[in-house]
């Protein structure tokens, strides 16, 4: 569940990348837990992954753009991605769901399902 999560929020790339780091993970339990010895390999093997995921987790991609008219199948909340102005016969409360409107501000995001565009 947590990997379809991570699809749907992150992205297939980005879930890849961090799921590739599965197996340094185990062969780094192996070593207290096996008596596996340590070489030079798996300590420059683990900067590098190290490196790849830092850089991954600390960047910002933020800019001004657009999102198109989508029909939402989901219920949403009014959070940072769903804020817009409601028609008269759009439903009241939270969570709901409805058609939304041409929607252009900038916020934090990686590239995802809602955000395809150019730059």
């Amino acid at each position: 569940m947590l990997f379809v999560l991570a699809l749907r929020q992150a992205g297939a790339a980005r879930t890849g990348a961090y799921y590739g780091t599965a197996p340094l993970l185990g062969a780094a339990l192996a070593i207290p837990l096996l008596g596996e010895g340590l070489s030079a390999g798996f300590v420059v093997a683990a900067l590098l992954m190290a490196a790849g995921v830092w850089l991954h987790l600390t960047e910002v991609h933020e800019h001004d753009h657009e999102h198109e008219p989508v029909e939402h199948s989901h219920r949403h909340r009014h959070d940072i991605h769903h804020r817009h102005a409601h028609d008269p016969g759009d439903p009241a409360g939270e969570p709901h769901s409805h058609r939304h409107v041409q929607l252009r501000r900038a916020h934090a995001h990686m590239p995802d399902a809602h955000h395809r565009h150019a730059h």
